[in-house]
């Protein structure tokens, strides 16, 4: 899970900065607002607070990430990254452009994730854990793989050492992260969203591709 403050990217509605925060998993993006600007910063270092506590936990902390260069001059088609939980999408890009020897900054590049054979790539903005991403493709492959339920594809039995983690899983389903120029090519759509207005605790969500969602808290 992350959060961040990027309210304009996630939602086209209007929103109030100082009442709201975006939050994510790990693939989809939400706006939350709250009646007031209290409630908001009690929710935000709650939910701040259990990040952090969940990232303590997590094995491996650390993975391997393979990013394929395009449309980025002569610099080599891919790159193996470690990259670590608490690595942003920024830091991410900023690592890859080091390691393909690239020049310019992180702003004039944009990282995408392609996530099926079957769908599109889609770019992230920046806040994102893209270990949270990865890690929630394998979990997620691993059952419809072959592994079957209650299979862990990161369990040692399975997949001796976080280098491996990519071998777990048939080369059509991995996970693949892109860095391209962050100009919009010609042909390729802007996201559309949408906006919405809740009574309940109900966080709305949709894929990164699509999800600009905006939620509405009373309290």
């Amino acid at each position: 899970m992350w959060t961040a403050g990027c309210m304009d990217e996630v939602c086209e509605g209007s929103t109030n900065p100082e009442r709201s925060f975006v939050m994510g998993w790990p693939t989809c993006n939400c706006v939350a607002t709250f009646s007031s600007e209290e409630h908001k910063d009690k929710w935000l270092a709650l939910i701040k607070s259990r990040i952090v506590a969940g990232k303590e936990k997590d094995d491996p902390k650390t993975v391997p990430l393979k990013i394929f260069a395009k449309d980025i001059g002569n610099c080599a088609y891919a790159k193996t990254l470690a990259v670590n939980n608490t690595d942003s999408t920024t830091d991410v890009i900023r690592m890859a452009l080091l390691q393909f020897g690239i020049s310019g900054c992180v702003n004039d590049h944009r990282l995408w994730v392609n996530s099926s054979k079957d769908d599109p790539p889609y770019p992230l903005i920046g806040h994102e854990f893209p270990f949270s991403i990865k890690m929630s493709h394998i979990r997620d492959g691993g059952s419809s793989a072959g592994g079957g339920p209650g299979w862990d594809p990161t369990s040692p039995t399975d997949c001796p050492g976080a280098l491996l983690l990519d071998q777990c899983l048939p080369p059509d389903t991995q996970c693949q992260f892109i860095l391209k120029p962050s100009k919009v090519s010609p042909g390729q759509a802007p996201l559309s969203g949408e906006t919405a207005g809740l009574e309940g605790p109900f966080w709305g969500v949709r894929p990164l591709s699509l999800m600009r969602s905006h939620q509405q808290f009373s309290n």
